[in-house]
């Protein structure tokens, strides 16, 4: 096929082998320029952190052009993750099946080198030159919620794209009191203190819960935070490019919002709000009021929280940042008992 250039990460082997060669020749080269011939690619990791290996090819055509492809190694993570294995089958269905065609910026699916045995669970994907979202970057976050808005118009107009999905999860009633349990379980084991206090704080979880998981559905992200949000220059602007796709959901409009809106301030948080409101009205969807939307950003926010201290014993998390998020969940349950008291979440 030509010559071949393996730089993988230091003291771990490569995919530079005659399987993955195989693949990109007769399947991902099909699929990007039919009738030509890959002479040569060159390999080199991915800059950006991840709790997968990944890399980008560059692959040179007989014609001389190349074509830088993402791939990503979805068969182990240096995090411990809830079942890897569905976490890997979601994203690649994802991308193959709800994603593809719809026009919203996420890379585009080149395909999948998805064996179970021996196990191999590659995914190709178009590689996007871009920064990760940053705080000081305001004007992207305004992006960010807008195509929020853009990505739940489009699936509101192509229902069956995201559903009957069983690879998706659902964000209903035992999904939010799950998280709920573990981040009390796993705070107790480490730092029984802090554990007992936390208890106390979810007690009367399931209010909140009845509020989440009312009103309509969606396709979510899971996970729509700065660090899984690409943003490149494009000539007509921005183009906003949500990546680990692993958590993907069918779940309320706002959750995707509440994660990424989380620890903003009041005029970024207003800011952000109405681009999304606005891109919905733009593409033809009806937008929350928003009472609603103040109603129930806070409740995904502590839910955002819970699900943080669920991981802190399996990621090691230090006392002082699991005593902070344990303040912040109590600060939370309080202030939101003060607005159910008056009617508030009614």
């Amino acid at each position: 096929m030509g010559t071949v250039e393996p730089r993988g990460h230091e003291g771990e082997a490569t995919h530079d082998d005659e399987e993955l060669r195989r693949w990109l020749q007769d399947e991902i080269a099909a699929r990007l320029r039919t009738g030509t011939k890959i002479v040569a690619l060159r390999r080199r990791p991915a800059s950006e952190h991840s709790s997968h290996r990944c890399e980008v090819v560059t692959l040179q055509w007989d014609g001389g052009e190349t074509t830088d492809v993402f791939l990503k190694d979805c068969a182990s993570s240096s995090l411990l993750k809830d079942d890897l294995p569905a976490c890997r089958e979601r994203e690649l269905r994802v991308y193959r099946d709800v994603l593809v065609d719809a026009d919203l910026g996420t890379p585009r699916y080149h395909g999948s080198l998805w064996n179970e045995s021996p196990p191999r669970f590659v995914l190709a994907l178009e590689f996007v030159p871009g920064d990760r979202l940053h705080w000081c970057d305001q004007d992207s976050l305004v992006a960010a919620a807008a195509w929020l808005g853009r990505m739940q118009a489009y699936f509101l107009r192509h229902p069956m794209r995201s559903g009957p999905s069983p690879f998706l999860t659902r964000h209903d009633s035992e999904f939010f009191r799950s998280y709920a349990a573990r981040a009390t379980r796993a705070v107790s084991e480490v730092f029984p203190s802090l554990g007992g206090r936390l208890a106390e704080d979810v007690a009367g979880y399931d209010r909140f819960i009845a509020i989440m998981t009312r009103g309509p559905v969606t396709l979510v992200h899971g996970s729509f935070r700065k660090s899984h949000v690409l943003v490149g220059t494009v000539p007509d602007g921005i183009r906003v490019c949500p990546i680990d796709w692993e958590q993907a959901a069918l779940g309320s409009p706002l959750y995707d919002l509440a994660f990424i809106t989380d620890g903003c301030d009041p005029l970024l948080l207003k800011r952000m709000c109405g681009a999304y409101r606005d891109a919905l009205a733009m593409h033809g969807a009806p937008p929350p009021d928003e009472e609603e939307m103040q109603r129930l950003l806070p409740c995904f926010h502590l839910h955002k929280i819970l699900l943080a201290l669920s991981r802190s014993k399996d990621w090691g998390y230090k006392e002082k940042n699991v005593h902070r998020l344990v303040e912040s969940a109590r600060n939370l349950v309080r202030a939101l008992a003060d607005r159910t008291s008056g009617g508030w979440l009614a």
